[in-house]
C-alpha cells in the first residue's frame, strides 16, 4: 500500500500513499546518498535505507520519519553497504552486505 521514493540533490525520501496517490511522509535530513530503501515486512511503518556509508532505520510515525536511537552511531561509517534484509523478529535485526566484503547482523546496533 505504501511506496518509498528516495531521490539524490536534496537527498530526501518520501513516502506514498499509492492507492490514496498522495504524499504522507517525508525526510529531508539524510547526510549521505541512500541507495536502498525498504519496508519492514511485517510493520510497515518501519522503514530501513541503506547507501555508501551510511545505514539508518526509522519508525513513521504519523507524517513523520523518526530514526532509531540505536541504529543512529551506525549513520556514518568506514564501510559501503550494498544490501540490507530485514530478518525475522526480534524487531530491528538485520543483515546488511558491504563492497569490501563483510556480511554484518545486527541485532538492535549489536553485531551478532
Amino acid at each position: 500500500k505504501y511506496v518509498c521514493v528516495v531521490s539524490s540533490k536534496p537527498e530526501r525520501a518520501k513516502i506514498w500513499d499509492w492507492q490514496g496517490n498522495k504524499c504522507i511522509c517525508e525526510y529531508s535530513q539524510m547526510s549521505q546518498p541512500v541507495t536502498r530503501a525498504s519496508f519492514c515486512p511485517w510493520d510497515s511503518h518501519q522503514l530501513a535505507f541503506s547507501g555508501e556509508r551510511c545505514l539508518r532505520l526509522f519508525r513513521r510515525k504519523d507524517s513523520n520519519l523518526k530514526p532509531f536511537p540505536e541504529f543512529s552511531g551506525l549513520a556514518e561509517s568506514k564501510f559501503m553497504f550494498t544490501d540490507h534484509a530485514m530478518m525475522q523478529p526480534p524487531e530491528r535485526s538485520m543483515v546488511v552486505t558491504t563492497l569490501e566484503g563483510p556480511v554484518f547482523i545486527l541485532d538492535c546496533d549489536e553485531l551478532i
